[in-house]
């Protein structure tokens, strides 16, 4: 029954290596997801003033309760909408996926926030 318990242990350990290679796999792919996705908003859809609030938060991130992309949403706008959040998605090619992926939509952010920096100083 030892010996048993021996395999089991590894088995388990084996288990738990491929999952954790298998979320930072995961992991990184959202973040790589979000940052694209972030500078392309930035670049062909954001307005000023969502940039700049954007900037606010990036001096104190621990304030912004940020989860998923109806978090951004909602900071970005002063609607609820869901219509529009459905339809801003959509237009950003966000998939369901992504919209509830908390590294998504934080590399969303800063994905945009490093735009926003490259051209700031020229607006």
């Amino acid at each position: 029954m030892r010996m048993n318990m021996n395999t089991e242990d590894e088995d388990l350990k084996s288990t738990i290596a491929r999952l954790r290679a298998s979320k930072q796999k995961h992991d990184s792919k959202s973040k790589v997801a979000g940052t694209a996705c972030g500078a392309n908003w930035a670049k062909q859809h954001a307005e000023y003033d969502e940039l700049d609030s954007l900037k606010c938060w990036s001096t104190d991130p621990a304030s912004l309760e940020l989860e998923t992309m109806r978090d951004v949403y909602k900071a970005l706008r002063d609607d609820n909408d869901s219509g529009g959040y459905d339809q801003w998605l959509k237009d950003l090619a966000i998939t369901a996926e992504q919209a509830t992926d908390r590294d998504f939509a934080w590399s969303f952010v800063w994905g945009a926030l490093d735009v926003f920096s490259c051209v700031e100083d020229q607006l």
